[in-house]
């Protein structure tokens, strides 16, 4: 939703340019109701003979304001006092900031509530994250979150269910390969309930955990979590710790390979 107020000046704002002329080009300011100047002299720090070698109309940009009258309801604004770096981190988050409220909006149509009273019941997640989707991401990363928000429990589920159909956070998985084996009578139940007390180590500290026959008595472990820092932290010592339960149990167990995918 755009706002109807003027932008500060100094403020650094995204646009989409309208129209180029002789002089400098009018920009449609993203999230606000005004339309700006760019003259020609602060399109670029360099002479410039044209500025459409420079931007182009439908293009967005990210502009400082360096005046504002609001008399007149004019703003101008300059293209070379935003640094090259800082234009491609602001349009990123702009951009974030834009899908996280058309997420929003979409599921409130969906569920017929206001998506303005929706945003304003998750301000006090978004205001935690650097943008919205970050906000929305962090919902699907930790569900509990979500009993911060003063809404029902109904549309809260209804809620989560459709960010995991649309968000795909980053995983970040351990891959190990690992023997398990035992000789004698009642092996295949034995190894069988070493597997489980190790999916039961993972998921006791939140951990996603998948368990594949390679070839016996080779398996492929794979421990995954939204939250780097649980793997970093949990996932190998739960792998090199099980061994103790393996002694306990008499079965012959060994770490081949591990390592972090990226």
């Amino acid at each position: 939703m755009m706002s109807e107020e003027f932008p500060e000046e100094e403020e650094y704002v995204v646009a989409t340019v309208e129209n180029i002329t002789r002089f400098g080009a009018y920009l449609k300011l993203e999230d606000y109701s005004h339309t700006a100047f760019l003259p020609i002299s602060e399109v670029s720090s360099r002479w410039v003979r044209r500025i459409s070698d420079i931007i182009r109309v439908g293009e967005r940009v990210v502009v400082k304001v360096i005046r504002v009258d609001k008399k007149t309801k004019t703003v101008d604004v300059s293209l070379k006092d935003v640094p090259i770096h800082e234009r491609r981190s602001i349009l990123a988050e702009w951009e974030r900031n834009r899908k996280g409220r058309k997420l929003v909006r979409t599921f409130a149509e969906k569920s017929k509530i206001d998506p303005n009273l929706l945003m304003e019941k998750l301000s006090p997640l978004i205001e935690k994250k650097t943008t919205v989707y970050e906000a929305l991401e962090n919902i699907i990363i930790d569900p509990e979150v979500l009993n911060r928000v003063d809404i029902p429990n109904e549309i809260k589920k209804k809620f989560l269910e459709f960010l995991i159909k649309r968000i795909k956070p980053r995983e970040y998985v351990l891959r190990a390969v690992i023997s398990v084996s035992y000789k004698g009578k009642g092996g295949v139940r034995k190894i069988k309930k070493f597997l489980n007390e190790l999916k039961k180590r993972a998921e006791d500290k939140k951990l996603k955990i998948s368990i594949t026959l390679m070839a016996s008595p080779k398996y492929l472990v794979r421990i995954s979590s939204y939250r780097p820092e649980y793997i970093k932290r949990y996932a190998s010592k739960i792998l090199k710790n099980i061994s103790s339960y393996s002694t306990k149990l008499g079965v012959n167990y060994m770490i081949i390979e591990e390592r972090l995918e990226k």
